[in-house]
């Protein structure tokens, strides 16, 4: 697969033309330092967007990439210019703190944090969210999101409402039938209230509903 892919950077750095079309989601699916190397050597910009056409969401590299420690700081090292995502639509490209949040480390939400990125409104709902995995790395974001940064555990995650958006964090922890008992342990402990409810919400806004929907005793029996 390496020799494979280096055939291709090799092919792609004598027609320049198209080492320009390449977008960041491309060398991220199994990615590569040479490749990376190679392609920067030819001009292509690190830390461009995706095209947003529909289906990449004008993502950048280290969106695709978070989760990579080593990788996130040899971008930074080679240029890599990290922005605030400001596109048109919300949901086009997400803050990177909360792709972090949902799939990075700690350490690597420290090292972007301290760059002045900021957090978007769902940073600590995306963390619960990932929580269904059983890896440590993924409790650890959400304990550090509220015991360090003090995230607000009740807050919802959009004044209004959006595909794939689910209210409080509890909210996000319920939807699921398994998986989450320690994290909604977690957030019972630290205030989160399952009753939480707002007149404009849909029904499955509530944690509640989202209780008795997908099955999540524990958070049921405690509203």
């Amino acid at each position: 697969m390496l020799q494979e892919s280096r055939s291709v950077v090799r092919h792609l750095l004598v027609h320049t033309e198209a080492v320009r079309v390449i977008q960041p989601k491309h060398p991220s699916v199994n990615p590569s330092r040479w490749v990376l190397q190679s392609l920067i050597s030819r001009r292509w910009d690190i830390s461009q967007h995706d095209a947003d056409n529909g289906t990449g969401y004008g993502r950048k590299l280290l969106h695709h990439v978070c989760d990579d420690e080593s990788l996130v700081s040899w971008a930074l090292d080679h240029g890599y210019q990290p922005d605030a995502c400001t596109l048109d639509h919300p949901c086009s490209c997400p803050p990177l703190l909360d792709t972090v949040a949902l799939k990075g480390s700690v350490v690597t939400y420290k090292l972007l944090a301290s760059l002045g990125l900021p957090r978007g409104s769902r940073t600590l709902h995306l963390a619960v969210d990932s929580c269904t995995n059983p890896s440590n790395l993924r409790k650890a974001m959400a304990k550090f999101l509220v015991d360090e940064l003090e995230l607000d555990v009740n807050g919802l995650d959009t004044l209004g409402f959006l595909p794939d958006h689910w209210g409080s964090t509890l909210c996000y922890a319920a939807r699921w039938k398994s998986g989450h008992e320690e994290v909604i342990r977690f957030l019972l402990e630290r205030g989160a209230n399952p009753t939480l409810s707002s007149d404009a919400a849909p029904m499955w806004y509530k944690s509640l509903s989202q209780a008795r929907t997908k099955g999540c005793r524990l958070c049921y029996d405690n509203g």
